[in-house]
């Protein structure tokens, strides 16, 4: 049995009660749904999704719940929320239609015999008529006939008692109070329903489709990188030719000034900073000039490399820079 298979959401009218219908209530749930999706204490897939905490709100006030409290026990599966059985157990008994859940089990239901004809029975008495209601009995036949018990990482084979108790509470909250889960299924049944496992992020699916999301991320992951490292290059580079460049013409420009206007100029107090620019222009000016516009060589280096070979040949021959004919010139 698969998911196409499985009873369709109930249909319930759309009025007042809803915070989607009503401006005022919208406003101040969106407001109270950006609080959720800023707390830690939310599960993951509530987190940082106001969208998914506005839903939550939007049936916690559907069925006069504690948000706080649902959000704790739904879950995503296949993009269909899933209550945790004991909230169901818990919303039928707070529905105040109904004396508290009562669970009749068949003696031996849970001593590892696994008879067809044990089972479990949810049953509670109406307020309203006294009438005692129960609902559809779960029994092994029924785990072995859905297919329930083979599933991997069944619970069926670990904790059969709560198994059977939460199975019988859907049952008859879908029987006596549908208004309760409005047609939503129980974590629990839509796990039987295929092999689930739970993501990361808090959401269920088949652990050929986490497989295939985590790969997925990894490779999106991998990608950003690498481009994020081939921009940070391409800029680091580019902001290296820029400073060579810069660092160049400026000594181009300290080393052409007139003799009549300085007869001698000071000599730069490290030559560190000469090499760095020399090694980076060779290194980078001469690609960036040859590429981006087609020059030669001679070309894409320009007059300030002459001018910079120049002053470190000055530097050490003399105390002085001493102005001279410069290629180019």
């Amino acid at each position: 049995m698969d998911l196409t298979t499985k009873e369709q959401p109930a249909i319930v009218p759309m009025g007042t009660d809803s915070l989607f219908f009503n401006e005022a209530k919208f406003a101040l749930a969106e407001k109270v749904a950006g609080i959720f999706a800023g707390s830690t204490m939310v599960p993951e897939h509530f987190q940082e999704n106001i969208g998914n905490c506005l839903i939550a709100l939007n049936y916690a006030s559907r069925i006069n719940a504690d948000p706080f409290m649902l959000m704790q026990n739904m879950y995503i599966v296949y993009g269909r929320p899933g209550l945790e059985g004991k909230l169901v157990i818990a919303l039928v008994n707070q529905c105040g239609r109904f004396e508290p859940l009562e669970f009749v089990e068949d003696e031996g239901l849970c001593d590892g015999k696994k008879e067809n004809g044990l089972g479990c029975i949810a049953r509670a008495r109406e307020m309203k008529s006294g009438k005692v209601l129960e609902g559809v009995k779960i029994d092994w036949a029924m785990v072995k006939a859905e297919g329930w018990l083979g599933k991997k990482g069944s619970k069926w084979m670990t904790m059969p008692q709560q198994m059977f108790r939460y199975r019988s509470a859907a049952f008859f909250a879908r029987a006596y109070c549908p208004e309760v889960l409005l047609g939503m299924q129980t974590r629990e049944e839509l796990q039987d329903i295929t092999d689930l496992a739970r993501g990361a992020d808090g959401t269920y699916a088949t652990g050929e489709d986490l497989k295939g999301k985590t790969q997925d991320k990894i490779d999106a992951l991998k990608e950003r990188d690498t481009s994020l490292d081939r921009q940070h290059e391409k800029n680091l580079e580019y902001r290296r030719v820029v400073a060579a460049a810069a660092a160049a013409d400026s000594l181009a420009k300290l080393a052409a000034k007139k003799v009549a206007e300085e007869p001698t100029i000071e000599k730069p107090r490290s030559l560190t900073p000469l090499l760095e620019a020399l090694t980076t222009l060779t290194t980078q000016r001469l690609r960036y000039g040859m590429r981006n516009t087609g020059r030669t060589a001679e070309q894409a280096m320009g007059k300030p490399l002459g001018l910079l070979l120049i002053l470190i040949a000055d530097w050490m021959n003399s105390s002085t820079l001493q102005p001279r004919s410069w290629p180019g010139s």
